[in-house]
């Protein structure tokens, strides 16, 4: 049984740790890059300043705001991008490829069916919109690595085809269907 009690203590020792790391308001592994999640966010968050988050323009020049206002920050992005009148469900579904007006072409059938995938989206920032300020910052420690791949995923750096054409979400749903419909229209010709 001596023989055991270090082991136990060590137990003890590591479990308590993994408590508090689990607990604590901050994401540890802001904490080991010197850049808390809410920091880190807000820092990726300026790159659409002036694209998505025009009401932001000049807020990004001063220091990291308290984390609920980075968490509305990114939930005006996440509407102005995969909301229902946002970027693409109305710029791109409705005004560029003309889906209200016909469904029925590849790009916009396969807009369609990738348009399933936002609903996740519209969940989570609908619980976003419901955390608290005393909730925030543990909310962002928690979900800073989602919500850091959302930006890579869903939002162009610029409202343009180019930009669109560089997001993960219309290589993976788009990218065919569309070179497909062009390829259509050269035979076309």
């Amino acid at each position: 049984m001596k023989r055991l009690m270090p082991l136990f203590g060590l137990l003890i020792l590591v479990g308590a740790a993994g408590f508090i790391v689990y607990s604590a308001d901050q994401d540890p592994t802001g904490q080991a890059t010197g850049q808390s999640s809410s920091a880190a966010l807000w820092s990726d968050l300026s790159t659409y300043e002036a694209s998505f988050l025009k009401n932001y323009r000049g807020a990004f020049e001063g220091e990291t705001p308290d984390a609920i206002e980075v968490l509305e920050a990114f939930n005006e992005l996440g509407f102005a991008v995969t909301g229902h009148g946002g970027f693409w469900r109305k710029t791109v579904r409705d005004q560029w490829l003309g889906c209200e007006m016909n469904g029925e072409t590849a790009p916009c059938k396969s807009l369609s069916k990738a348009l399933g995938e936002l609903a996740d989206w519209d969940a989570f920032q609908e619980k976003a919109s419901n955390v608290s300020d005393s909730g925030a910052k543990r909310f962002l420690a928690r979900n800073h690595r989602k919500m850091r791949s959302y930006l890579t995923r869903y939002v162009p750096t610029e409202k343009s085809a180019q930009g669109m054409e560089a997001t993960g979400f219309y290589k993976s749903h788009l990218a065919a269907s569309m070179q497909n419909a062009l390829t259509m229209e050269e035979d076309d010709l």
